[in-house]
């Protein structure tokens, strides 16, 4: 994949639901995958998924403003959620 069509992809219950498949497929591809799970806010399940997605940019914050500045200070734009 080209630089032209790498995406940065914000995942959202990265680890329920269609998150872990969704996860693992973007990176794959190349995409820039940057991951919120509410159970982030636990350190043994945050190491525990950037062990398994040493790729992935994880955001724990836990309420919508605070999650909203953590991306923007830490990524800048998404292109997908």
């Amino acid at each position: 994949m080209s630089d032209s069509e790498s995406r940065t992809v914000l995942v959202t219950n990265a680890t329920q639901y269609a998150g872990p498949g969704a996860v693992r497929v973007l990176s794959a591809a190349g995409h820039r995958v940057v991951c919120h799970d509410a159970g982030f806010v636990d350190d043994k399940a945050l190491h525990d998924f950037e062990a398994l997605h040493p790729q992935a940019i994880t955001l724990r914050r836990g309420d919508a403003q605070g999650l909203v500045a953590e991306l923007a200070e830490r990524v800048g734009e998404v292109d997908a959620v």
